[in-house]
């Protein structure tokens, strides 16, 4: 499942140029289900596809309902297990992510971080957050803007996920 963030109400960071962090994840994120469906990814799920506002709630429900209709498995087992399990899974989902981005842009962390959003906290779901860059930086929110260089973000991602799936 792709989860742009923010949305509708919700701009996210707004750039000095009045470029919304919205527009920016929803456009690199319809860029990457097209090249995962591209790619026979058959079943590529967005929590949104236009400028809507998704609540925390509702993001989670789709990914519970995704899961429970068998294109995700995961095997139920005791909570902590399952969580450690799931966080060593987003952390090594995350690496493969980052070293992909890193070979097109620059990095400003070239480590995985955790994160205590709510949205990655689903104990059953290996989750990252990909920080595209920073858009109050206006050198970065240029090239945020730019769909060539949306599309070689959206690829790195591309990338990362298939040898993450390879190494499965």
């Amino acid at each position: 499942m792709i989860d742009p963030g923010h949305g509708g109400g919700d701009p996210g960071a707004i750039g000095k140029n009045n470029t919304y962090e919205k527009n920016i994840t929803l456009q690199v994120s319809q860029k990457l289900k097209y090249l995962m469906q591209k790619n026979h990814y058959i079943h590529v799920y967005m929590t949104r596809n236009k400028d809507i506002f998704v609540s925390l709630k509702n993001r989670i429900s789709q990914a519970r309902r995704i899961r429970s209709s068998g294109d995700y498995y995961l095997d139920n087992t005791i909570f902590d297990l399952l969580q450690t399990a799931t966080m060593r899974e987003s952390l090594r989902f995350g690496r493969h992510i980052l070293n992909s981005i890193g070979k097109i842009t620059k990095l400003h962390k070239h480590n995985v971080d955790y994160a205590g959003f709510a949205v990655l906290k689903y104990p059953e779901i290996p989750s990252i957050l990909i920080e595209l860059a920073f858009i109050s930086n206006v050198q970065e929110e240029i090239k945020l803007k730019n769909n060539d260089y949306q599309q070689k973000i959206a690829e790195a991602i591309f990338r990362g996920i298939q040898i993450y799936l390879s190494n499965k």
